[in-house]
């Protein structure tokens, strides 16, 4: 029974890291403020953009200069935030907790991608293959991940490699410059919890895996990005206090710290060439360093949840109580920052009644406009010209089980079966 008993307490701290993987935004109660969290661009054309947020997802196709919603129910998930990319060219790809979620730049319809496993915690385009795309999931049983890949804009995947035992995978990333390269970032279970790194020289099928000092369930380390002009240099961010930046220019192999802060760290941006890194906390500011002396100074008291550097600019996701804004752009390396979003700017997606998003969404944006927008009338969407549903598609009555009623069941279950509930 003690072994037992261990196994259900590793399945449930396992079953908690997977809720932090895949985002920690509850979701937009009556009595919430919108957030945002999450902010990503096409990697073949910076005016595509993408933007996470506790009432849905947000799209604009004009660098910012407009926004339209689609709804939680429309994408598969009610609670916590998908992991999410763009593939170059504009494909969609959501990890929710039933596997993948895509869809064209559109954003109208939204498929299940076959083959793989559910939990998917991490997505990544592999750029030197169009239509190419990672992801990692977790089997939260038996404390492992895998990573799949497909070749086909996310519809269909296959497995790359063996699982990876005792391995919670909680970040993914994989440099252009070496196309056989993959960075992994999660949490190995043995005796302890600790921190680690893996990496594979092959395509995934097989992993390195280093443990990472100061590292654990209370300081887990998530790639923040990768220098595009140097594939082995690597920066990685911690959970908890105090905010941590570490770099590795040897692939892995070692890491240093460059950065403590007080305050999480919660954004982070490398310029375009690499040569420029920026971080951001809300509650310790905004910094900025020459990537080759990585000697921070802070640009800014004032720090934002999210940053994504465009190369004429550095765009952010915005607290609204603490920015004013939901998405800003800074043209000064983050010392001021101009609205772009805030939410009387957020319109609803022209999509096709019989499209999932058209068909659900357009039921629900007068009550979400009308808590973003409390003191203007709105009104529903008029539709677009229609087009066909994927049968496959979640229904408006039957909503996809979110991460936080799955997260309820399973430990009460657990709970149960220890004698503790």
């Amino acid at each position: 029974m003690r072994g037992g008993r261990s196994i259900a307490a590793r399945a449930c701290g396992v079953l908690l890291t997977v809720l932090a993987a895949v985002g920690s935004t509850p979701a937009f109660a009556q009595d919430s403020a919108p957030a945002v969290s999450r902010l990503i661009a096409d990697p073949s054309d910076p005016r595509e953009l993408a933007l996470s947020s506790n009432f849905g997802l947000l799209l604009s196709h004009d660098a910012g200069s407009s926004w339209d919603f689609r709804c939680k129910a429309a994408l598969g998930y009610r609670g916590n935030e998908p992991a999410f990319a763009i593939l170059p060219g504009g494909t969609l790809v959501l990890g929710v907790s039933a596997g993948i979620l895509t869809a064209d730049k559109a954003g109208c319809e939204f498929t299940p991608g076959r083959g793989i496993e559910p939990n998917v915690v991490d997505v990544a385009a592999l750029m030197e293959t169009p239509g190419a795309a990672l992801a990692v999931s977790v089997r939260v049983a038996t404390s492992s991940s895998r990573l799949w890949r497909s070749l086909d804009g996310a519809r269909t995947f296959q497995a790359l490699g063996a699982e990876l035992p005792h391995f919670t995978a909680l970040s993914l990333a994989a440099p252009a410059a070496l196309p056989k390269r993959v960075y992994l970032t999660g949490l190995v279970w043995e005796q302890s919890v600790r921190g680690a790194f893996a990496v594979s020289n092959d395509a995934g099928q097989h992993f390195s895996i280093t443990t990472l000092p100061n590292s654990d369930s209370g300081a887990q380390p998530f790639i923040a990005g990768i220098n595009p002009q140097h594939p082995d240099t690597i920066y990685l961010r911690f959970t908890g206090l105090p905010g941590r930046v570490q770099v590795s220019d040897d692939a892995g192999r070692s890491f240093r710290d460059v950065l403590s802060i007080p305050g999480p760290v919660q954004g982070f941006a490398l310029s375009p060439s690499g040569d420029r890194v920026f971080v951001s906390s809300l509650e310790s500011g905004i910094y900025q360093a020459d990537s080759a002396a990585l000697t921070f100074e802070r640009t800014s008291a004032v720090g934002v949840p999210c940053l994504l550097s465009t190369g004429d600019s550095l765009l952010a996701c915005g607290h609204r109580a603490q920015n004013g804004f939901l998405v800003g752009r800074s043209l000064d390396a983050g010392r001021g920052f101009r609205a772009l979003l805030d939410t009387a700017g957020i319109s609803p997606a022209v999509c096709g009644p019989q499209t999932t998003v058209g068909a659900i969404c357009s039921e629900s944006w007068p009550r979400i406009a009308a808590q973003l927008r409390p003191n203007h009338a709105v009104t529903a969407p008029a539709p677009s010209a229609a087009s066909v549903v994927s049968p496959a598609a979640p229904s408006a009555k039957t909503p996809a089980r979110g991460w936080s009623v799955v997260l309820i069941e399973l430990v009460a279950t657990m709970l149960s079966w220890l004698g503790l509930r």
